[in-house]
């Protein structure tokens, strides 16, 4: 098998990638992973778990931010409403953050650009421990924030 050099497709601007995809953009993304072999079932369990643990705790991070806006909504303090605000901006990073690890890896916003299949491995691994760090560091700082709205709920319901 030759490894033959297409020339660049031409740069599209971002309202044409993201609402008119190429269906040659997908058909190569399709080619580089099949040319990885048996480490893409592999490196798509590892995203796939991650994927499906990110959408757990973005869930949970979801039912938080709709906690903290129904407290908002109602009469407070100023600084009631300064905490619930700090919560709530703090919450919605994480929901963020969260959204980054469930992002598809192709086109048309994040195409492979390497044609070697060894090169597309490690954008595969990099991009796995990518989401992995992300997602390590959402879990642990969510459980804080939700420990802090508790005792935030249990203070503003003990005035």
């Amino acid at each position: 098998m030759t490894n033959v050099q297409k020339p660049p497709a031409p740069r599209r601007n971002l309202i044409s990638r993201l609402f008119r995809p190429e269906l040659s953009e997908e058909l190569e993304f399709q080619e580089q992973r099949r040319a990885l072999g048996a480490d893409r079932e592999h490196f798509l369990h590892d995203m796939s778990i991650l994927d499906a643990k990110s959408s757990a705790l973005l869930t949970h991070v979801s039912i938080m931010l709709a906690v903290i806006a129904l407290f908002l909504g109602q009469e407070h303090t100023a600084l009631w409403s300064w905490v619930f605000t700090v919560e709530l901006t703090a919450f919605s990073i994480i929901a963020v953050l969260l959204l980054r690890c469930v992002d598809i890896l192709g086109p048309p916003l994040r195409p492979l650009q390497a044609s070697d299949p060894e090169a597309i491995e490690e954008r595969y691994r990099r991009e796995i421990l990518r989401r992995r760090a992300i997602f390590q560091l959402t879990v642990r700082v969510v459980r804080y924030l939700t420990i802090g709205l508790i005792a935030t709920v249990l203070a503003k319901a003990a005035i």
